[in-house]
This record gives structure tokens, C-alpha cells and sequence, in this order.
């Protein structure tokens, strides 16, 4: 997993921004010269690359604010505690061998421990 540092983040967005941003003389450049649709595209491009940066900057804050969480650098929230995960993914996480899989192979243990002992306890 690629993991960038906030600062990383704020910079590609920011350098996105500026991309995006620089297109709209060339586009203007195009329109007052009567290239009017091909002004036009670029426009049109400008708002995918907009959304598109907008989705990696939205992914790239939830997933840093997820490992801080993790990390125990954040404090633990409520949606955090119930987000649901497929096991296929689950599998795959554990199949590649990164180093997250052993802590996270202790974690299920220990849930899997807990919910064994609270079984136990009720059915005494």
C-alpha cells in the first residue's frame, strides 16, 4: 500500500488545482480565437480532472486518517470501530504478506478469543 504524508497529499492536490487551473487561458486563448468547441472540450476535461482530484485527495485523507487511527496516533471513532470489510479482502490482505497480516491475524485471535469467552459465560 502506498501511504502518503499529509503534506504529500495537500501538494498533489494543490498541483492538480494549479493544472487545472492553467487550462483556462489556453481555453480562453481557443474561444476568442473561434476555436469555440475546442474551448469547449477543455472545459469539459476540466471538470473530470476536478472530480478526479477531488477523488484522490477525498481517498488519500481517509486512508491516512484510517492508519493514524490504527496506529493508535487518533482516537478510535464510532464509524471507525463499525466499518464492515468483505473477506475477500480480508484474504487477499493476508495472502500478500505484508506486514500488516501478522498483527492483524493477533487481532482476529484475540475477537475471535473474546466472542468463545463470552459464549462460554453465557452458557454457564
Amino acid at each position: 500500500m502506498v501511504r502518503f504524508e499529509i503534506r504529500q497529499i495537500r501538494q498533489h492536490c494543490e498541483e492538480s488545482l494549479c493544472a487545472i487551473h492553467a487550462q483556462f487561458t489556453v481555453a480562453d486563448d481557443l474561444w476568442h480565437s473561434g476555436k469555440k468547441e475546442e474551448a469547449e472540450n477543455i472545459w469539459r476535461a476540466q471538470i473530470i480532472f476536478l472530480a478526479s482530484a477531488f477523488d484522490f485527495y477525498m481517498h488519500e485523507l481517509t486512508k491516512y486518517g484510517l492508519c493514524e487511527i490504527y496506529e493508535e496516533r487518533w482516537n478510535r471513532t464510532e464509524k471507525y470501530e463499525n466499518i464492515q470489510l468483505r473477506m475477500k479482502d480480508i484474504e487477499e490482505a493476508l495472502k500478500s504478506g505484508e506486514e500488516i497480516a501478522a498483527g492483524f491475524i493477533e487481532d482476529v485471535e484475540q475477537i475471535v478469543q473474546a466472542m468463545e469467552e463470552e459464549a462460554e459465560t453465557k452458557s454457564a
